[in-house]
């Protein structure tokens, strides 16, 4: 049987002079795969084959462990976190794959709108933990209100006003006024919730002992180094009513590995130490690709992300760049297209607003704002402007982002065709 392997990874978004935000293509895993014999290369973030019997173990690559806690960062936290892995120990009462897409009932059956910032949301009956242990409307309290005491400063921690218990399965959730757009949903999806009987039974608040709801349960925690989950015998919901991307047991044994050097990640994935790795760097993806020299056995999906890269005018009194023609000549001068498809290994997109369109509000028009690369027009504005022969200009950015380093250089090489002598 073929073996399979998901490597999954953000796509850094590339963007338009002054613009922010972008998305990239996603490829969605059909409902029902083919025998691995013919299944499609790309398949989705930790989901591997669906086999008629459950595969026995696979080995996932994470970048840290420390605290497995489930009130220490919440499921909207990026790569770097282990945010994907806890979702199979802590459940949320929702969930969605992508910002602005119809949401999908976890421990939630169902939920109404009171009012604006007030809504009722009702429990699946019969939810229980890997201990045993019950979660209700209270347990749901109890878990917003330990973020809160955790510390927790997420954009859906900090906009949970009141919440109260209606009753057994029913918990009324008052959102801040004034939160932004989609904050209800956001709480929703990002905040974990537990037992309070199994949370209070732990010696290290779920650190090291973690105890949820989820498809798997924890075998063995070793901080900073490996993390065994096994499939819950008793696990609570029914198979109608599991959702593919976080609520199947598909194997028996999930072990994680820590790996952070890029090069241990690529060479863990070519010999077989780990099948699945989330943090694989952007110039090392083509040799896992069609074409590419381990792409036998091995799967590619790229997942869109709502961070961009952004450039921005400095417009002060002592910057060239208070010149607006100037600014004209710079933006005609950059061609986005061409960065987008030659840094970070070419898995970038070009985005027209903060977030793009993993964004539910996202309009595709946003791009007929932003002018093309035209080097001819950049040159006729900068003859235009205060600075005809061109002038000095200083990109700064944080350091140790190798694509944003990248973009630098390319950028460098762009401006020069008006004259201006970009540092970095």
């Amino acid at each position: 049987m073929k073996r399979l392997t998901a490597l999954l990874m953000a796509l850094m978004m590339v963007l338009s002079l002054a613009a922010c935000g972008g998305s990239g293509e996603t490829t969605k895993e059909p409902e029902t795969p083919a025998p691995a014999e013919t299944q499609n290369e790309e398949i989705a973030n930790v989901e591997v084959e669906q086999a008629s019997a459950q595969a026995e173990k696979i080995t996932v690559q994470i970048a840290k462990l420390d605290d497995f806690g489930p009130f220490i960062g919440t499921f909207g936290d990026g790569l770097e976190s282990n945010g994907s892995i806890m979702l199979e120990i802590y459940q949320t009462l929702a969930s969605r794959n992508n910002f602005g897409e119809e949401l999908k009932n976890v421990l939630m059956e169902s939920y109404v709108m009171v009012d604006e910032w007030t809504y009722d949301v009702t429990l699946y009956d019969g939810i229980y933990d890997s201990a045993g242990n019950s979660i209700k409307a209270s347990d749901v309290k109890f878990s917003f209100e330990k973020y809160k005491e955790f510390g927790e400063s997420s954009l859906a921690t900090k906009n949970v006003g009141d919440v109260e218990v209606i009753s057994d399965l029913v918990v009324r959730i008052h959102v801040v006024e004034g939160s932004c757009a989609g904050t209800f949903e956001r709480i929703l999806c990002d905040l974990r919730i537990v037992s309070e009987a199994s949370f209070n039974a732990s010696p290290d608040a779920m650190a090291t002992t973690a105890v949820g709801s989820g498809p798997y349960k924890l075998e063995k925690f070793v901080s900073g180094s490996q993390l065994t989950l096994v499939a819950t015998d008793n696990y609570w919901c029914p198979e109608e009513l599991r959702d593919a991307s976080v609520e199947m047991q598909n194997v028996k044994v999930i072990d994680c590995q820590v790996l952070t050097e890029s090069a241990q990640i690529a060479m863990a994935l070519q010999t077989g130490k780990v099948d699945i790795s989330q943090n694989v760097n952007a110039q090392d993806l083509p040799s896992f690709k069609e074409g590419g020299q381990y792409a036998a056995g091995h799967g590619v999906y790229s997942k869109p992300s709502n961070a961009a890269n952004v450039l921005m005018f400095n417009c002060s009194a002592d910057s060239p760049l208070q010149d607006e023609k100037l600014r004209e000549a710079v933006m005609y001068a950059i061609d986005s297209d061409l960065i987008a498809a030659t840094v970070n290994g070419g898995n970038n997109v070009v985005a027209y607003c903060m977030g793009g369109p993993t964004y539910g509000d996202y309009q595709e028009k946003w791009s007929e704002y932003y002018p093309p690369y035209d080097i001819e027009a950049a040159k006729a504005a900068i003859a235009e402007s205060a600075y005809p022969n061109g002038c000095d200009l200083k990109l700064v950015y944080i350091a140790g982002n190798t694509a944003v380093e990248d973009t630098g250089v390319v950028l460098q090489a762009m401006l020069s065709e008006i004259g201006i002598n970009l540092t970095l």
